[in-house]
């Protein structure tokens, strides 16, 4: 009680003396004043606090949802909240009226890689080996051999890959993922990240687009979102 009583007329005497309020805090006025300078976001005590509420939320699987006027740094929050819990760099994906799953989920584009043509070319053998096997069972090795002649004859031109999304590049390196502004995305688009964002790590997302396969969430991976609420 007495640790208490002290304490709080300590806090009485520094408000009531500003010269006094300087000299306490000197330490933490330049340590602001660096991260002013820098053109960060100043980490005055409520700050730390949100930040450590937010990593609370993030460690029990909770989406995290940051609302608030624009300039007020939601994102840099977001930012230092995610790194916090992840230990690695976050990913960052900015909202908009018209926005397409494509740049949250990943989508299919034409390449010349060798190494996109390589791995599409290994599957594409595999496969037809297999539908010439199950047609065919008594099929000779030459015939398999002419097989695969014939599809390494065309292969050197351009194939597809898939180039992932934001969302399931955080689940599948344990990261998280910053969704910024996400009241201007469509109510639909973010409805197909409803399943997503109940996974835990070791759990599997089963992707529905072609050339991914399934993800199994790493542990790191969260979802953040910021925004503005009339």
């Amino acid at each position: 009680e007495k640790l208490k009583e002290a304490e709080g007329n300590y806090n009485k005497a520094l408000q009531s003396s500003p010269e006094g309020f300087l000299a306490a805090h000197v330490a933490d006025l330049r340590a602001y004043r660096r991260q002013y300078d820098r053109g960060r976001i100043i980490k005055t005590p409520f700050v730390k606090e949100k930040i450590g509420q937010i990593t609370d939320e993030l460690s029990k699987g909770h989406v995290v949802f940051i609302s608030g006027e624009t300039g007020i740094g939601k994102t840099e929050v977001a930012r230092i909240a995610a790194k916090s819990f992840s230990k690695a760099k976050p990913l960052l994906v900015r909202g908009y009226a018209g926005m397409s799953s494509e740049e949250l989920f990943g989508h299919t584009v034409l390449t010349d890689r060798p190494e996109a043509r390589t791995l599409n070319l290994s599957k594409e053998i595999d496969q037809a080996l297999g539908v010439l096997e199950a047609k065919f069972p008594d099929s000779s090795e030459q015939d398999k051999a002419d097989l695969v002649k014939g599809i390494l004859t065309k292969s050197n031109v351009t194939t597809s890959e898939y180039l992932i999304g934001a969302v399931y590049q955080a689940a599948k390196e344990g990261r998280v993922v910053i969704i910024d502004e996400a009241n201007y995305i469509p109510p639909e688009l973010l409805a197909k990240l409803n399943d997503i964002m109940t996974k835990r790590p070791g759990e599997t997302i089963y992707v529905q687009e072609d050339g991914i396969g399934d993800i199994t969430v790493r542990k790191g991976f969260g979802i953040i979102f910021t925004g503005n609420i009339n």
